[in-house]
């Protein structure tokens, strides 16, 4: 009975530890790999960027004093500029289409892609954010799950994003995963850096090198 009695107790023990640990698993998304982030603002006041922003635009201006440059005239205008940037900038990335065109980065963009009206899982991968003006907060917009090559975006926040920052997106998705997968990061810091090089007015050169000036200044 004694022993009956212990392996009960061990199992209630076992149980009780799983289901406490739960909540945390949830909240981490088992098998998601990485994020993307915006700022969303209730109003446009004089310290508002607009109602929702990518934190990799948000950062650009206010952390590295960047100059956005100019937008497109359409999602399509805005990737077809994109792809020469990514190749500038990273030569040839893995798992990407060669060569990188508007429409190979939309296809990428559409064959993993789901679009969900909320995301239940959330991650903590953005490593350090600046302050945020009063009456914003930070939102995921997007999880990817690199174990089964998807993405799911939260479709509200998406269909709020005016063309430039949904551009900007897909950018910090695709590079983000590519730092993931090659040189082990687990924060999106580095990611959002080159994102907002890559849609400001600055010149561009390789990946290297504008690590290089980011790792002297920060």
């Amino acid at each position: 009975m004694d022993g009956a009695m212990r392996t009960l107790n061990l199992i209630t023990a076992i149980v009780a530890i799983f289901t406490a640990a739960l909540p945390s698993l949830a909240k981490a998304g088992v098998g998601t790999s990485g994020g993307g982030h915006v700022v969303v603002c209730t109003s446009r006041g004089a310290d508002a960027l607009g109602y929702v922003t990518l934190l990799d635009l948000y950062e650009a201006q206010r952390v590295l004093n960047l100059t956005l440059r100019a937008s497109r005239v359409s999602l399509e205008a805005e990737l077809e500029l994109l792809a020469g940037q990514l190749q500038i900038v990273f030569g040839n990335i893995n798992g990407m289409p060669r060569p990188l065109t508007a429409d190979s980065l939309e296809e990428w963009w559409e064959s993993r892609v789901q679009y969900i009206p909320g995301l239940r899982a959330q991650t903590s991968d953005f490593g350090e954010v600046p302050p945020l003006p009063k009456g914003c907060a930070l939102e995921q917009i997007a999880i990817y799950d690199d174990k089964h090559d998807v993405l799911q975006v939260n479709m509200h926040l998406w269909d709020s994003l005016d063309d430039f920052n949904k551009a900007a997106l897909i950018a910090h998705e695709i590079i983000y995963r590519e730092r993931r997968i090659n040189d082990r990061e687990s924060s999106s810091q580095v990611s959002r850096f080159l994102v907002g090089r890559i849609f400001s007015t600055e010149e561009l050169s390789d990946s290297r090198s504008m690590l290089t000036d980011y790792r002297q200044n920060h």
